[in-house]
């Protein structure tokens, strides 16, 4: 946008609160990253709820991940969704230079530190005494992982997910699922391997 970008995008924000829509997705695009742009339009906006569509679980580390998602819903008064995703694995690859590798496998650690650093008790996650966690996952461990703000509620956290292994995850670990371009029978086989999860 020309002029002042933050300002552009905060009327954007409240142009669309305005018109009366129930929600506001915001995309990581390859090229630029999530987390500033949902702060301009958390403190733009009052009550439309706010979406990450999708940030790239490979990109950061989980702990960054908590963090910048709890200020974001600090921000927003309680209304951010983080919506989460594998990446496609050449595009992460040729743009961002991440390497993704055991995609299931590697966000199952990421959502289980996710939401231990906020607060709850899952298998495999000790609590530390002093409230840090420690996680020997398969694919990433953490030994002493805590964050600089935890969110005031449970924050939910939907999966962008395709093929059997994510959707099923997204079953057993997220509150919600992202599908695009579906088709009816996509999505019967889709819900089949959710509720399976």
């Amino acid at each position: 946008p020309d002029g002042d970008a933050t300002r552009e995008l905060a009327r954007r924000a409240r142009a669309i609160e305005a018109a009366g829509f129930d929600s506001l997705s915001y995309a990581e695009l390859l090229e630029g990253e999530v987390f500033a742009p949902l702060m301009v339009i958390a403190q733009a906006t009052a009550r439309i709820g706010l979406l990450s569509r999708v940030v790239s679980a490979f990109a950061r580390s989980p702990v960054l991940l908590a963090s910048a998602a709890a200020w974001v819903d600090e921000a927003a008064g309680g209304r951010f969704t983080l919506g989460l995703g594998a990446s496609v694995p050449h595009e992460a690859h040729e743009y961002l230079g991440v390497v993704v590798d055991r995609p299931a496998a590697r966000m199952r650690d990421t959502l289980l530190i996710l939401r231990a650093i906020w607060g709850e008790d899952l298998p495999g996650v000790q609590r530390l005494p002093d409230g840090r966690i420690a996680y020997p996952g398969p694919v990433i461990q953490v030994e002493s992982a805590r964050v600089d703000l935890l969110p005031r509620r449970r924050l939910p956290i939907y999966l962008a997910a395709a093929g059997p292994l994510m959707l099923r995850l997204a079953g057993e670990l997220a509150d919600g699922v992202i599908l695009e371009l579906t088709t009816p029978s996509y999505l019967h086989w889709a819900w089949t391997q959710i509720r399976q999860g």
